[in-house]
């Protein structure tokens, strides 16, 4: 019976991501990036920024992801036919989440294998990981992986007594919570969670000898960055996200968006609350019934219909009763990894469902746990029923959505429209655009991963066509997707008003504008 309920699970999450695969990449913008420095690390080009005319930039992303994508360059080198197994590192990702995920639920959180089984089942058919892992190649499914092993290990560790093998399980889950953060700078949250809950329990070895793996997977690349660390000069020619530091990106109103402004110490309690107040209102919906909310998708992005809030306030209320239990009954290293990875997702000034959905696994346990105390209280019996009830529920909306997350047959997929039409742009560019010329864009990495030519960014306006000038840049693809976008040729940004466009995608509008003007005939 087990092993049937083992590869139902994995029969289950197969059917979930493969009719979902498409040959999308690129499109999320950060996956584009990654892209671009796995293939720069496969051709020992280094962890560079390929597409910038000035050459051995470094990026802000740490190298983790990037390194594992590598590997798939290594093996299939062409781009993009080798894009499905580039998705597959997070599908394969996802299917051992389900089954770490049972793993935790039975031996640290003290589930039944059959509830354990549904937590699994839940998290890895969840819409957001299938879209993550099937039409982008983000980092999300791996992460989430990494910090559900640190913990195990972590909690493994301390069930072993204080011997030997304590020591080396606690030297590997320091440098898996190391690597977690190589994948993605919030996973320092991971790290804190394990040395932490190692302190607590008074294990000094095992706390050393984490601190040590942990410094020996991460001092390279925090060595690296800071030698690295992008200039000015070479930001304002970059013009992108990927170049800022974090330190200054917490600064900005929009994390990557200067043009937006930037904000002081006396705004951060006000942003603390507005992404408290989000989490409660949208993530914790989102984490539960994706649909009303598909808060993942850039292209997708919608105001959720009230019921859909104030389900996910009761969500969060559920969630928070189950968190509470945990802590007073059986605390695990998770229960500083939530907290840790939430206090980042406050304070960072961006929209909170991306950092904490790979939480998603040990939320669900919290859910499980609230629900069967709230029927305890309400009925004063014990409701086993209650929790899988739940579950089940849970994992047919989400498969449901899969299903159909797409709309009518007849309709194509709208991220796979926008994708197409990007294409389009690059196809444009890649005919009539001179190999040596350097293209202006919102999506450097995206048009340089499919045409190779060189490109800059345009998150600031300030300064840019100064260094546009000097590099000699004479087209600007203007490539965002806005839900509302008018095809007919409103403009997205006011300071590309005074170009003439060359070029225009049918349905979304995605244009190339001659720069000409720049050369001595624009009129200011």
């Amino acid at each position: 019976m087990v092993r049937a309920r083992w590869m139902a699970l994995l029969a289950v999450v197969g059917l979930a991501y493969l009719p979902r695969l498409d040959d999308v990449c690129g499109l999320f913008s950060d996956d584009a990036w990654y892209v671009v420095l796995a293939r720069a690390l496969a051709t020992g080009e280094g962890y560079t920024l390929t597409n910038l005319p000035t050459p051995g930039v470094a990026p802000v992303y740490p190298p983790g992801f990037p390194l594992l994508l590598s590997l798939v360059f290594r093996m299939a080198p062409g781009f993009p036919g080798n894009v499905v197994l580039l998705k597959a590192v997070s599908i394969v990702s996802m299917a051992a989440v389900a089954v770490l995920t049972i793993r935790y639920c039975c031996r640290d959180q003290g589930f039944s294998f059959p509830t354990a089984w549904l937590v699994a089942l839940a998290t890895a058919v969840h819409p957001a990981f299938v879209f993550l892992a099937t039409s982008t190649v983000m980092s999300e499914c791996v992460f989430t992986l990494l910090a559900l092993a640190a913990v195990i290990v972590v909690e493994s560790a301390l069930r072993d007594g204080r011997g030997i093998g304590s020591l080396l399980r606690a030297l590997l889950g320091g440098a898996i919570a190391s690597f977690a953060f190589l994948t993605r700078a919030v996973g320092i949250a991971v790290v804190f969670a394990g040395l932490g809950r190692l302190l607590l329990r008074r294990r000094w070895t095992g706390a050393l000898a984490f601190v040590l793996a942990a410094a020996t997977v991460a001092a390279p690349w925090l060595f690296y960055a800071r030698e690295h660390a992008a200039t000015p000069a070479i930001r304002a020619e970059a013009n992108d996200g990927v170049v800022y530091p974090y330190s200054v990106q917490f600064w900005h109103r929009v994390a990557g968006a200067p043009r937006l402004g930037t904000v002081t110490a006396r705004d951060l309690p006000g942003r603390v609350a507005w992404n408290a107040w989000m989490v409660a209102r949208s993530s914790a919906g989102a984490l539960h019934l994706y649909f009303p909310f598909r808060s993942l998708e850039p292209a997708a992005w919608r105001v959720a219909p009230e019921w859909a809030r104030a389900l996910a306030v009761i969500f969060s209320a559920v969630v928070l009763l189950g968190f509470a239990h945990t802590v007073r009954e059986r605390p695990t290293t998770a229960e500083i990894l939530v907290p840790a990875s939430l206090a980042i997702a406050l304070a960072w000034p961006f929209p909170p469902t991306r950092y904490v959905l790979p939480l998603l696994p040990f939320v669900l346990c919290y859910t499980a746990r609230g629900v069967a105390g709230l029927a305890r209280l309400l009925t004063g019996r014990e409701r086993t029923a209650v929790a899988p009830a739940l579950l089940w529920g849970l994992i047919a909306a989400s498969m449901t959505t899969n299903g159909f997350y797409h709309g009518p047959a007849a309709n194509r997929p709208r991220w796979n429209r926008i994708f197409e039409e990007r294409q389009g742009v690059v196809g444009w560019l890649a005919a009539r655009v001179p190999g040596e010329q350097v293209i202006a864009t919102q999506d450097p990495a995206h048009i340089h991963l499919y045409s190779g030519q060189k490109t800059v960014g345009f998150i600031d306006t300030a300064g840019a066509f100064d260094g546009w000038r000097r590099l000699g840049v004479r087209f600007f693809a203007e490539t965002h997707y806005r839900a509302g976008i008018d095809p007919t040729g409103r403009e997205i940004d006011p300071a590309l008003a005074a170009f003439t466009p060359v070029y225009r995608t049918p349905t979304f509008g995605f244009r190339v504008l001659d720069l000409g003007r720049l050369y001595g005939s624009r009129r200011d």
